[in-house]
């Protein structure tokens, strides 16, 4: 199992603790977790590793190049992200995905197909520190100085439960 905590805009990402919990769950179950990024996102990765408490999970963030990252997703059961660069890249490999949105964003970029690619939105429509409406940035409204997750509210339980369900039908595939 592969996963990528990071995105561009900060308020797209899963919260850390929740990250941590997920490879904990799935790591507890026999997977092997292997948390990617760029070298920006190496002390993340590495905080989330720790955090899961099991050496089943390991950071592999700053230490692959795009080669190395195609290998590593393309061998991968199913990868956790994001909205973000590596999730579009294991969907394009054919690699079964669980995707992290916002609701402005999983209507453009969201996979349209859930045999291999599960979905999970935040409908999140307010900053949640300061209120201003987030789903007119850019069009009618600024942008607030609040990088507070939007996705924050997403349970771990029901990203576990779709991982579990990509693995078994991996495995059932496998034995056929």
């Amino acid at each position: 199992m592969v996963i990528h905590p990071g995105a561009t805009d900060p308020r797209r990402r899963w919260p850390a603790d929740k990250f941590a919990e997920l490879a904990a769950a799935c790591a507890a179950d026999g997977s092997r977790v292997v948390i990617i990024g760029d070298s920006s996102e190496q002390d993340l990765a590495e905080a989330i590793a720790a955090r899961a408490g099991s050496a089943a999970v390991d950071s592999a963030a700053g230490a692959l190049d795009m080669a190395g990252l195609v290998a590593l997703l393309a061998e991968a059961g199913v990868v956790v992200a994001n909205d973000s660069g590596p999730r579009h890249l294991a969907q394009a490999l054919g690699v079964p995905t669980v995707g992290i949105f916002w609701a402005g964003n999983v209507i453009n970029a969201g996979a349209l197909g859930r045999s291999l690619h599960r979905v999970h939105a935040s409908w999140v429509t307010a900053c949640p520190t300061c209120g201003i409406d987030v789903t007119q940035v850019g069009w009618t409204a600024p942008r607030c100085a609040h990088d507070d997750s939007a996705v924050a509210g997403i349970g771990v339980p029901e990203v576990y439960e779709d991982v579990r369900s990509l693995t078994a039908t991996a495995y059932a595939k496998q034995d056929a």
